[in-house]
């Protein structure tokens, strides 16, 4: 593997220092330990999956299916809410994920792909996942891309210039709900998201499971555990079809993004600009 690059260790030692100065206080400062809203395991775990699927579900039909593919447009009220989401939960760059995941289409499983378990290893994918996809996007190509829709200055100057910002507010505001005890809640929603963007996504699904199509890549799809992917598991569908707003292809398939984009549809919310049946 090839070393981190500087904005990547920068990353994890901002990280480990606002972690470690939040513990400092909470020992400093007892009031701190419980915050505004106190401990209620049963509230914070339903806080947990619902924050973690809903970043899921943005990442699907908004970044993937909506950004990058065009198969569906939203409207502008819904479009301005996944946008803050995802800058507030991962720190992601619309404009780079978009770039990345043109890249991983345009060469599947070659050299050049940003994040193929075929080149890295299905192990590296695991441990090194975070690590192949910052590197990714420093290739020229990501660098120098500007195609995406809504580059207006809000996405110029707070999510693209201070998308790295995002998850520490974030983290803020979880911190002043439940304390100290934001700290393994906040890293356990970032492990969770990058474990199943960076691993199960793009890792084992280019790795094990079934084809219903015949590509030149290695994509499969996955059932197994397939609700926390939100129908990103069925990716041999997707590289078959990579237009269509719909993953799910036979009966026995059921794609949890193509449910909701069909909800946003009937409010008025969404557009299919490709429909699969």
């Amino acid at each position: 593997m090839k070393k981190s690059n500087s904005a990547l260790i920068e990353s994890i030692l901002l990280s480990i220092i606002v972690l470690g100065s939040t513990w400092i206080l909470a020992i400093i400062y007892p009031s701190l330990r419980e915050g505004i809203l106190g401990i209620n395991w049963l509230y914070i775990a339903i806080f947990f999956l619902f924050s973690l699927h809903l970043t899921e579900i943005i990442t699907t039909i908004y970044l993937h299916r909506g950004e990058s593919h065009r198969a569906v447009k939203f409207h502008p009220c819904v479009t301005h809410f996944f946008r803050f989401w995802m800058w507030l939960t991962t720190g992601i760059s619309r404009r780079k994920w978009v770039a990345t995941h043109h890249l991983h289409h345009k060469y599947t499983d070659t050299e050049k792909d940003p994040h193929s378990p075929v080149i890295f290893g299905l192990k590296n994918m695991f441990f090194y996942g975070i690590e192949i996809t910052h590197l990714s996007r420093s290739n020229d190509m990501v660098r120098n891309f500007n195609d995406i829709r809504n580059n207006d200055f809000l996405e110029k100057h707070l999510y693209e210039k201070h998308a790295k910002k995002g998850p520490f507010v974030y983290f803020f505001l979880e911190f002043l709900a439940i304390g100290i005890w934001a700290v393994p809640v906040w890293s356990a929603q970032l492990i969770m998201e990058t474990l199943i963007a960076t691993f199960y996504v793009n890792g084992i699904a280019h790795s094990k499971g079934y084809t219903n199509f015949e590509v030149n890549n290695t994509s499969k799809n996955v059932t197994r555990w397939g609700v926390f992917a939100c129908g990103e598991e069925l990716h041999n569908n997707h590289h078959a079809n990579p237009t269509s707003a719909r993953f799910s292809f036979r009966n026995d398939e059921f794609d949890l993004g193509w449910f909701y984009i069909k909800k946003l549809e009937s409010l008025n919310l969404a557009t299919i600009r490709t429909r699969k049946e």
